[in-house]
């Protein structure tokens, strides 16, 4: 009797064994979760100069009702010539990217103006 107990534990043991290595390897070839973050669009945009200034025909001014949907994310103030301003957008990699063509306050002949800019996660450009 105490043969058969003993293989019966044996047993046991043993697929408990393999059982637990199951388990524990499977956290190894699985990827983890993706990061639930806040979305990229909701960032912060880059800004590179101060927006206080007074409005004037060398700066320009964040207008939230520009057809540019871009533009029109543009944290209110005036922004003076050559400033520039770059929204995260969600890259291919999984993590929040910088968008490549940032808005850009030109002089022109009308007055300031911003160029046209990206940002990946509402255009769709790289």
């Amino acid at each position: 009797m105490n043969r058969i107990t003993a293989v019966w534990a044996i047993a046991l043991a043993s697929a408990s064994l393999a059982l637990v290595a199951g388990c524990n390897g499977a956290q190894f070839s699985q990827p983890p979760p993706p990061d639930s973050g806040p979305p990229c669009s909701t960032l912060s945009p880059i800004i590179s100069c101060d927006a206080g200034g007074p409005p004037s025909a060398t700066a320009c001014t964040a207008d939230p009702s520009s057809s540019d949907s871009v533009v029109a994310r543009i944290p209110t103030g005036n922004y003076p010539e050559n400033c520039s301003v770059q929204f995260y957008f969600d890259d291919f990699g999984g993590t929040c990217s910088a968008a490549h063509i940032p808005c850009l306050c030109n002089l022109t002949d009308a007055g300031a103006q911003w160029t046209p800019c990206a940002d990946a996660g509402i255009s769709g450009l790289p």
